[in-house]
């Protein structure tokens, strides 16, 4: 497991983070979280872990104005993608997903605002 701010405090894009719940119940350990980028764009983060390992997560970007730009999670309701059970939401509907941590969602969203 790992803190948020160690992958986020030192991107430029980033303006807030915003904890909304980390509570641990035995060896479960939750986490809610809102990111406010500087694009006035927000990311929502939901993450369940277990022993240090990611069961569940969800990572869902917004526009300013409530828009999905993209969205990521694990929840076993699309067996029909190559990736399942990780998938990727966006404007055009739902696809198979190589992001699968937050990790690799945020170097995903710094190329979009980098354009590398």
């Amino acid at each position: 497991m790992y803190e948020i701010k160690s992958i986020l405090q030192k991107k430029a894009f980033v303006k807030e983070i915003a904890y909304l719940r980390e509570e641990r119940k035995r060896s479960i350990f939750l986490r809610d979280c809102k990111v406010y980028l500087v694009n006035f764009s927000t990311l929502y983060i939901k993450e369940i872990w277990k022993d240090k390992q990611l069961l569940k997560y969800s990572y869902y970007w917004f526009t300013a104005n409530n828009k999905l730009i993209s969205g990521w999670d694990n929840a076993p309701h699309h067996n029909e993608i190559s990736s399942f059970p990780d998938h990727k939401h966006n404007a055009d509907g739902v696809g198979p997903s190589v992001e699968r941590n937050l990790q690799e969602v945020i170097d995903y969203i710094e190329r979009i605002f980098t354009g590398k």
